[in-house]
């Protein structure tokens, strides 16, 4: 809770970690995060973010907006979630996540730098598969990166996939 901030999500569902990792203090341990982690909400939850500010974040001016803005203001009800995330050098990768949210389908691409508390994800939102209510329009897809307390929030193309590497990349 200190390195991510409150509640990403709430809701009673599976969980299945294999995870190792090693160290004489905290930050060491979140840098030797490996394993997997899997994750499955089958009668719903509650998500941390507001999903219908996304569209206002990212028009916004990157100044105007402090820490999460209105999309950290509100939650968006799942009607299921499924996770899969790799671990590997403390970074998450999602393999596979995808939540039921309405009549659409919202995936996530992307990485977590848990030590870093850094993102770098692409979140899509589309029309569920023979969906026809209201609630079915395409968001689109958002691109999420920088510190988890103040990550920047633009659009990008649905379903393309964060570069996921960056995190590991040598400075300099």
């Amino acid at each position: 809770a200190p390195r991510l901030g409150p509640a990403a999500m709430d809701g009673q569902g599976d969980i299945r970690l294999d995870v190792t990792a090693a160290g004489a203090g905290e930050a060491d341990i979140l840098k030797s995060l490996t394993g997997s982690i899997t994750l499955e909400m089958a009668e719903g939850g509650r998500l941390g973010f507001d999903l219908e500010a996304l569209p206002g974040a990212a028009e916004a001016p990157p100044v105007a907006v402090a820490g999460w803005g209105a999309v950290g203001a509100g939650t968006t009800t799942v009607s299921r979630l499924t996770a899969r995330l790799t671990a590997a050098n403390g970074i998450l990768t999602a393999d596979a996540v995808e939540a039921a949210v309405d009549d659409r389908i919202v995936t996530v691409k992307g990485a977590v730098d848990v030590d870093k508390g850094a993102l770098d994800l692409v979140l899509s939102a589309v029309p569920a598969p023979g969906a026809a209510s209201a609630t079915a329009r395409a968001l689109g897809g958002f691109r999420i990166e920088g510190p988890w307390s103040a990550p920047t929030i633009t659009r990008t193309e649905p379903g393309k996939a964060a570069d996921a590497t960056h995190f590991g990349r040598d400075p300099g």
